[in-house]
């Protein structure tokens, strides 16, 4: 598997045929919770902010950048591929976050290796979609779920 993200008019160095101008992504995670309170007749989701965990690379110091100008990103989008045959990775899980806002940078790097520096964006948004494709052994595509989730409608 290998995932992949992509920044509204930020262009990142990925090498993988498909994702020109993406960005590699190591790791990335996702909670959604309800706040359960005694008595309460409603129960509401909440999601926590996206964290990602990629290597630094051209899209870094303009994602710090925008960051510290507190710009909203139209829509972000993570497509996590898998291989299935010899034609190469393809997508099964495509997850987007509209009116995105980075709202933590870390940076991470080893000093006494070749290892490349990493960073931890931690991203806030207003709707989220998932979209999971169902394949079969070929890898040819049999169908799709996809939600959308909109905590901006919700206020």
């Amino acid at each position: 598997m290998a995932g992949f993200i992509k920044f509204d008019d930020v262009d990142g160095e990925s090498r993988d045929k498909g994702h020109d101008k993406w960005s590699d992504v190591i790791v990335f995670s996702q909670n959604f919770h309800r706040q359960v309170q005694v008595g309460a007749r409603a129960h509401h989701m909440i999601s926590d902010p996206v964290r990602v965990v990629k290597a630094v690379d051209a899209a870094s110091a303009i994602l710090l950048e925008k960051m510290s100008t507190n710009h909203i990103f139209p829509k972000v989008e993570i497509d996590c591929t898998r291989s299935y045959t010899g034609e190469g990775r393809k997508g099964f899980l495509k997850v987007r976050l509209l009116r995105c806002m980075v709202h933590g940078f870390q940076l991470t790097g080893p000093t006494q290796s070749d290892d490349v520096p990493t960073e931890e964006l931690t991203l806030g948004f207003e709707s989220i979609e998932f979209e999971y494709i169902l394949a079969g052994p070929d890898g040819k595509q049999e169908g799709a779920f996809t939600t959308l989730i909109d905590y901006d409608s919700a206020r």
